[in-house]
């Protein structure tokens, strides 16, 4: 568990957000933010729960293993709205953008 607080800050970092603003999304206060990184307490469920929903690959976080199948919230309400489209839509899309590579 000595590298999770590392991990847990290079996640934070990732998203562009400083300590506070990462624990209002985390419905933490930035001492108990602070206090995750610097691994002096561990995050609960819920903790883990709502930083997911901000993009953080909690797989990572706590394993130092990436998750091959983590979406961001964004990601998966696009891929959401994706699978809704009609069939030809989803393939014109793919064919743009690998247009764009």
């Amino acid at each position: 568990m000595r590298k999770m607080p590392s991990r847990l800050r290079a996640e934070r970092k990732k998203l562009g957000l400083s300590q506070k603003e990462f624990a209002v999304k985390a419905g933490v206060s930035a001492k108990t933010q602070t206090l995750y990184e610097n691994g002096r307490r561990l995050p609960d469920a819920r903790y883990l729960n709502l930083i997911a929903k901000e993009g953080v690959d909690i797989l990572y976080v706590v394993t130092g293993t990436r998750s091959e199948l983590f979406l961001s919230t964004a990601e998966a309400d696009l891929l959401f709205c994706l699978r809704r489209l009609d069939d030809h839509v989803p393939r014109a899309l793919t064919e743009f953008m690998s247009r764009l590579r």
